[in-house]
């Protein structure tokens, strides 16, 4: 690329960089503060063995409670969040209620893992409450933790971990986060 005015490397830059961007796909995880209204719009495709949620051509929403396979490994996502802030954001315009798991979408994940619990991660925008006390000095302590007993998808991601790979609690040192969780935060819609 050659250097000129910055107003012509701006613009050959954003041209650049949209021309890498539609050369892979952007997976994301539902979590807090995204427009449910507009992502329950969004048409469903297959990809990686399961439905997502295609926002563009290159751009997609992994759906919660799905396993898929992708590079032959397996992923189940959680997705979804609570937003503590709720009390001062506005309902369908800044905040969604489908942002935590209704009990329909926990049944059917947990019938999910109880049928085939052979996944090697798991996608989340909120870990378990061991992940997230493990990553943030604030929750090291048993008061502060009593807050992420708050937060429903946090509670039920406790219940993920365990059932699916009991051996996980036990193997691992206490400072260290579980390798099972990856936990994303991206909000595209």
């Amino acid at each position: 690329m050659q250097i000129s005015s910055s107003a012509t490397s701006s613009t050959m830059m954003k041209s650049w960089l949209q021309k890498l961007m539609k050369s892979f796909k952007i997976l994301a995880v539902m979590g807090n503060h995204d427009n449910y209204d507009i992502i329950e719009k969004l048409p469903e495709v297959e990809m990686f063995g399961a439905k997502v949620l295609k926002v563009s051509d290159n751009v997609f929403y992994l759906k919660r409670g799905e396993i898929y396979t992708i590079d032959d490994k397996r992923f189940l996502v959680l997705g979804g969040a609570m937003s503590d802030d709720k009390a001062w954001r506005k309902s369908h315009e800044s905040w969604w209620e489908q942002e935590e798991w209704s009990e329909e979408e926990k049944e059917t994940c947990l019938a999910k893992i109880k049928e085939n619990n052979n996944f090697d991660y798991v996608l989340s925008h909120t870990g378990p409450s061991v992940g997230i006390a493990l990553t943030d000095d604030y929750f090291c302590n048993e008061e502060n933790q009593k807050q992420l007993h708050r937060d429903s998808n946090a509670v039920f991601n406790d219940k993920i971990e365990p059932r699916s790979l009991p051996f996980l609690l036990q193997k691992l040192p206490a400072s260290r986060i579980s390798p099972i969780f990856l936990i994303f935060f991206c909000h595209i819609a």
